[in-house]
């Protein structure tokens, strides 16, 4: 099948999809983008997870207070708690920053890693 205004091959999965599958990209000669909204997203999905996993385990891989390790099923319930409100220069969250960013080192260090009942606890009662 040919590439026409309205078919665009995806250069992950390799199948053409309707030229609205693909985001828009100003800076390509075509104006979109040659990897498909599903590739990408299963891409940043597996990124973000892949630098979460990362930064769990620069804390230690378990809570901090109940000692809840990482396991496959588990990363979604790992928090990271600023021991000190005022320290805090930027949230630790699930937009994968990298690790490799002083920056983001600097502030995992000020943090404790926790599950998020913990954290919940932390707040309520600390």
């Amino acid at each position: 099948m040919m590439e026409n205004q309205t078919m665009r091959k995806c250069n992950v999965c390799g199948e053409y999809k309707p030229i609205t599958e693909f985001r828009k990209d100003c800076n390509k000669a075509t104006g979109y983008r040659n990897t498909c909204k599903s590739c990408k997203n299963e891409y940043e999905r597996n990124r973000i997870r892949t630098l979460k996993i990362r930064c769990i385990m620069y804390k230690g891989g378990q809570c901090t207070l109940c000692g809840l390790k990482l396991n496959t099923k588990n990363l979604h319930v790992f928090e990271f708690h600023h021991i000190n409100p005022q320290d805090k220069q930027f949230t630790i969250s699930s937009k994968g920053y990298n690790l490799d960013d002083p920056k983001v080192r600097a502030e995992l260090d000020i943090c404790i890693l926790v599950c998020a009942n913990d954290h919940r606890y932390c707040h309520k009662y600390r």
